[in-house]
């Protein structure tokens, strides 16, 4: 529908406007350095500079394999609705055509205005602390969107996680452009809205196809919609429990609040 398509392209371009503001100062750094080790005593110039001497290190690849297990979500979710609908107690709740648009489009809806809030709150806060906050929000909405007993309850938790998506996608990006190398941070960075939001779609389109063949006989109210529906929260706790042992918060943002010394050690851990 229209509004789908209109809803969808807003959140597009919020994601994309989060990108940029990330990338804003990485486009001309000196690669003079790149690949030494920071020496304990080594005066720190600007974080770029650091990150870039430090090179793409395996640390790096934890960081990629944590948050694209929240992106990998993201995409699952946001195709959700429109897949499980036929298998869903239409007749019971009195479900229409017009309800699998408004399904759709409540996660779109959400997704938007989560984007439009995540930026301000992870400047204020910090990144971490707003993916963990996504979490917090999405694991219990999809828990209780998969034990769902009416259709007003399946659109309360479809704008819950859609909220916590559009906080989750610009979030997991700007944490991972502040902690990779400038020359190599266009690569990481589109490995996230890129590579693992198309993923986690394809991941779930396959499962749905599966499930679909499996309960072929079940024209509708067919239970495999609620596990479905609880489907993102393994690779969500997945990635909830990496990003708590092993990835830390930003650099920029320690150096936004005047924690200097924060940010130093951050970026001599990563080396």
């Amino acid at each position: 529908s229209r509004r789908e398509i209109f809803l969808t392209g807003l959140g597009i371009v919020s994601s994309l406007t989060h990108l940029a503001m990330a990338n804003i100062d990485s486009s001309f750094e000196d690669e003079s350095g790149k690949g030494r080790d920071v020496e304990a005593d080594e005066p720190l110039s600007t974080i770029d500079d650091q990150l870039e001497r430090i090179g793409v290190s395996n640390y790096h690849y934890v960081v990629i394999g944590t948050l694209v297990l929240f992106i990998v979500t993201d995409g699952m979710e946001l195709l959700l609705s429109n897949i499980v609908y036929r298998a869903m107690p239409r007749t019971l709740w009195g479900m229409t055509k017009e309800d699998r648009a408004n399904l759709i489009s409540t996660a779109y809806l959400g997704f938007v205005i989560g984007s439009f809030f995540g930026g301000n709150f992870a400047d204020r806060y910090g990144r971490k602390p707003l993916i963990y906050f996504h979490s917090f929000i999405f694991l219990p909405s999809a828990i209780w969107s998969a034990c769902a007993q009416d259709l007003a309850t399946v659109y309360i938790t479809r704008a819950l996680i859609g909220f916590s998506m559009g906080i989750a996608l610009p979030t997991c990006v700007t944490l991972m452009a502040e902690l990779s190398p400038p020359s190599n941070r266009g690569w990481m960075v589109l490995m996230l809205p890129g590579l693992a939001f198309l993923a986690g779609q394809l991941l779930i389109i396959f499962v749905g196809i599966a499930a679909m063949h499996d309960n072929a006989q079940c024209a509708e109210n067919c239970g495999w919609w609620r596990y479905m529906f609880a489907a993102g929260v393994v690779p969500d706790v997945l990635g909830l429990l990496l990003l708590a042992a092993f990835v830390p918060e930003s650099p920029r943002y320690y150096l936004a609040h005047g924690r200097v010394n924060d940010a130093e050690a951050v970026v001599r851990s990563i080396a």
